[in-house]
């Protein structure tokens, strides 16, 4: 078994745990502001998107095309579906968070969990889970494609850890990072172990 995985997990789980404590009165205040950092992020995460997942999405797809020989229902959008459905849930789960903010804004300010949060929580725990399960099939297609992916993915972590402090406060500061940090690991060790 290669160590890098393991590396690059603990270097993902880290922006998770370091993220949440992060300041924004540091050496750059003023020149590269929080705006601007999550901006970039965001740049950064959208690229890489364009860059590496589509094509290999299009890859996987006609790979499940041929397996199935075109027996399958919606044959040639099956993977397209399938991320398209993974988006909605996501956006789902952001929609519920957001509608819900003025409902919940005392047991923000109290740091108070509640099913909304845990919900939050519970879908970026499983979504950081797969992309520490994907660090060792990284690794497969080479030490670059490993660390391009981990570059774009820590970014990527910094704007999701941004996002959840600004609308869960001082409980994603106490608890949620931990949870994200471990589900990356959690990600990186069903793929030593296991073949999905």
């Amino acid at each position: 078994m290669q160590p890098w995985p393991l590396f690059a997990a603990f270097a993902l789980a880290s922006v998770y745990a370091l993220g949440a404590g992060a300041r924004d009165d540091g050496l750059l205040k003023g020149v590269w502001g929080p705006r601007r950092r999550i901006s970039a992020a965001a740049g950064i995460s959208v690229a890489y998107v364009f860059v590496d997942i589509l094509p290999e999405l299009a890859t996987q797809n006609e790979a499940l095309r041929q397996a199935g020989q075109g027996a399958m229902l919606f044959a040639e959008q099956r993977i397209y579906l399938l991320a398209l459905l993974s988006f909605v849930v996501m956006y789902g789960i952001d929609h519920i968070v957001l509608s819900r903010r003025e409902q919940r804004r005392g047991n923000i300010q109290q740091g108070r969990s509640d099913p909304v949060y845990w919900l939050h929580i519970a879908g970026y725990a499983a979504y950081s889970a797969l992309i520490g399960y994907l660090l060792t099939e990284r690794l497969e297609r080479g030490h670059w494609a490993l660390g391009v992916y981990v570059l774009a993915m820590a970014v990527h972590f910094v704007v999701v850890n941004h996002s959840l402090s600004e609308e869960h406060g001082v409980l994603n500061c106490r608890q949620g990072h931990w949870l994200l940090a471990a589900s990356v690991l959690a990600g990186w060790a069903v793929s030593a172990t296991v073949t999905l």
